[in-house]
């Protein structure tokens, strides 16, 4: 008897869960229904990318969180904790500044300082023109305390470099250097102002800080694995060099070792960034992994990107052989961009050095000579060609930049000017090393864009990678000087240049640009409507 009353009761208890699933299920298909009648496709379809995307990565992220765990089980703390001081910098975590840090600032007020690391890519761009600008500054190791004490409260930002000037502290390599010209008495000014120099540069600008970037943390990060299969990144087959990849691991662990901990033994400081890579950097599709397949680097397309780079070398190392620097016998702005790329990544890291000591002496040599002395006085009493004239053999690179970079900033434009519209956002993701936003995650979401590269003269490969608002506030700069050269008369002139590396395409920039115009506040990145709303007026 009192078996059956248990057993009705449990049949009873049954049919009121089912009931009560059943309900609940029933009304979130209803709220579902409502909101998303109200949306677009396009809205639609970026909030299933959204969901489809955040599962995937939080799926991924399982077996890499397990490693790290059980590696710190087994590690002493010394080792890794400075890796967990970074992950905590990293995700904007800044702490309340320490009295020694803030006295020491202030004492230093009147000083340049410069916050970097010796192995970041614009690191290295800043030191040098601070050096051919011969103005003093102290250069600081930006430790995972200095970054969380020091540059989140001051710039939101954990990247270097980062430059004090006084009280203010200025992040972005363009900015610093914008700003430095600006304020720092006898300052040289390294952009020019005539038409088609200023446009050289302007455009080798946009080539060295954002599409360099991609095979130069390529060459970094995918031949500094340990071999095992959750390191494995796409790369060109070089089993013959095992000595120099494993020299290049070497060097790779031993200088992040030393931005984690720069006080300790080099023993000490090779094993603490060991760690960091394998643990952290190179751990699955948690950090470099993803973001080299964002910037679109594949099995597919890796080939292609590593022809583009030689390519571009090869080029500008002719270039070097008649001349000392891209305009003449001083350095420009087109100089300093170039020099992030090549001398960071390409001629620090053994295996690229290796690479360039041997195919691209002229580079690399141009490379040290501008970074370790910002030119020497040779530069400074240099000149830039007369007659606003640009080399001869610089033209070969701006027609890479119109060939393959700027096809992709067209599409960045059109793929942001439809994301603006529909999704009408504030504020937009500022990086350009890596994802800052969700919807920049390929292959579906709403913020990437399909492009293509060459791989010789007869073939291109096709990959999908993330759109970089930045890039369109690089491009208004570029917009600008156009307009500003169209007023001063200069059209013609311009045109023919324009004419000579098939970039016409340049003139109708603004255009390009009407719907999705961006401003930059503060080291952020907004939407400017009003700057839309004038330019659609404008273009009806």
């Amino acid at each position: 008897m009192r078996r059956n009353e248990s057993e009705c009761l449990s049949t009873v208890t049954n049919r009121r869960m089912r009931k009560r699933i059943v309900l609940a299920a029933t009304v979130i298909v209803l709220l579902v229904y409502y909101y998303t009648r109200r949306l677009s496709k396009y809205q639609q379809s970026t909030r299933w990318h959204r969901l489809r995307t955040m599962i995937r990565i939080s799926l991924e992220r399982i077996r890499p969180i397990v490693r790290l765990l059980l590696a710190m089980s087994r590690t002493e703390r010394t080792v890794y904790a400075p890796t967990l001081s970074f992950i905590q910098a990293a995700r904007g975590k800044a702490l309340p500044s320490s009295s020694s840090s803030s006295s020491s600032s202030s004492s230093s007020s009147k000083k340049l300082i410069l916050y970097q690391w010796p192995l970041s890519y614009f690191s290295g761009k800043i030191r040098a023109f601070l050096r051919y600008q011969r103005v003093e500054f102290e250069q600081v190791v930006a430790t995972p305390r200095i970054l969380r004490e020091v540059l989140l409260p001051a710039t939101k930002s954990h990247t270097v470099p980062q430059l004090r000037i006084g009280s203010t502290v200025i992040h972005d390599s363009t900015s610093i250097m914008e700003e430095v010209v600006r304020t720092v008495p006898n300052a040289t000014i390294v952009e020019p102002q005539t038409t088609r120099q200023r446009i050289t540069c302007q455009i080798l600008e946009l080539m060295g800080d954002e599409w360099l970037l991609v095979p130069a943390f390529h060459f970094r990060w995918a031949y500094s694995g340990n071999g095992t299969l959750s390191q494995k990144m796409p790369m060109v087959e070089n089993s013959s060099e095992t000595n120099l990849l494993r020299e290049h691991r070497k060097f790779n662990c031993a200088q992040w070792g030393h931005f984690l901990k720069p006080t300790s033994t080099e023993k000490e400081k090779e094993t603490i960034g060991t760690f960091m890579i394998d643990n952290l950097m190179l751990n699955g599709y948690t950090s470099i992994k993803r973001c080299m397949r964002d910037l679109g680097v594949t099995d597919v397309t890796v080939h292609a990107w590593e022809s583009s780079c030689r390519n571009f070398l090869s080029k500008f190392d002719e270039h070097l052989t008649l001349i000392p620097y891209v305009l003449g016998s001083k350095p420009s702005t087109a100089d300093f961009s170039l020099l992030g790329p090549i001398y960071a990544h390409l001629s620090r890291d053994p295996y690229p050095k290796h690479m360039m000591r041997k195919n691209y002496p002229n580079a690399f040599n141009w490379a040290k000579r501008l970074h370790d002395d910002g030119g020497g006085k040779p530069a400074l009493r240099g000149r830039w060609m007369w007659n606003d004239s640009v080399p001869s053999t610089v033209l070969p690179l701006l027609r890479i930049f119109f060939k393959e970079m700027f096809p992709v900033l067209k599409r960045t434009c059109q793929v942001l000017t439809e994301y603006i519209k529909e999704e009408k956002p504030i504020k937009l993701p500022c990086g350009s090393f890596g994802p800052g936003s969700i919807d920049q995650e390929v292959p579906y979401g709403p913020l990437t864009c399909e492009f293509e590269l060459p791989v010789d003269e007869d073939n291109v490969v096709k990959g999908r990678r993330m759109v970089i608002p930045y890039h369109v506030w690089l491009l208004q700069r570029l917009e600008e000087t156009v307009i500003k050269m169209t007023k001063s008369g200069e059209r013609k002139k311009m045109r023919g240049f324009l004419s000579s590396i098939d970039g016409l395409e340049l003139l109708d920039l603004s255009k390009v640009l009407s719907g999705c115009r961006v401003k930059k506040i503060k080291g952020e990145l907004f939407v400017d409507y009003d700057g839309i709303s004038s330019r659609r007026n404008k273009y009806k």
